[in-house]
Order: C-alpha cells, then sequence, then structure tokens
C-alpha cells in the first residue's frame, strides 16, 4: 500500500460492505508490522470495518490483482505465458526475476 487508495476503491467497498462481510487477506499480514500498517492505513483513508487475515477465507467471491480465473476445461492460459503477463498496475513487476528467466 503505497500512497493513496485506488480510485473507486473506497466507494466501492462502502457499497459492498452493506452487502457482504469484507476481509482483505494478504501473506504479509503474518508479519505483526504490516497487519498494522495496513489496519491504519484503511480506517485513516475511511474505508469501512473489514477483518484482516493472512489466510484466505471461505468466501463466495474474490477479488485478487493477480488471480486468473478458472471457467472450465480448456480454459487455461499457456504456463509460458504468465511468465510475460503484466497485472494492471504494472512497470514495476517488470524489473522482478521469475524462476525460469535470464534472472534465475
Amino acid at each position: 500500500m503505497d500512497g493513496l487508495p485506488v480510485p473507486g476503491m473506497k466507494a466501492w467497498c462502502r457499497s459492498a460492505a452493506g452487502i457482504f462481510d469484507l476481509v482483505v487477506c494478504s501473506a504479509r499480514f503474518v508479519q505483526p508490522d504490516q497487519f498494522k500498517y495496513a489496519h491504519d492505513f484503511l480506517m485513516e483513508q475511511g474505508f469501512p470495518p473489514m477483518a484482516l487475515v493472512w489466510e484466505k477465507p471461505l468466501a463466495l467471491w474474490y477479488i485478487d490483482d493477480r488471480a486468473i480465473r478458472f471457467a472450465g476445461p480448456g480454459t487455461l492460459p499457456d504456463p509460458a505465458s504468465l511468465l510475460t503477463r503484466k497485472v494492471w498496475y504494472e512497470d514495476r513487476v517488470s524489473s522482478m526475476r521469475f524462476k525460469g528467466t535470464s534472472g534465475e
């Protein structure tokens, strides 16, 4: 969480909180300082109350910027294509090294 919330996210969370129990799940939360940082950030930015967990809970829906939706047989991408696939905020990730690339 760097800087300000993603535009529209706070309003969406407020709307969704009236229908669903919202949960933020991150492996980072296993570290107490990251948990506190996220909690404080969300409160300071005016997000509705939501649980912060480090293990993925059972849920009706998940929103994830790195997920690939499995929609049945034949819908998975070629594994090699994942090495060049970009997430929505990209360019920062392009400098990362992945297994199987020259930075192995």
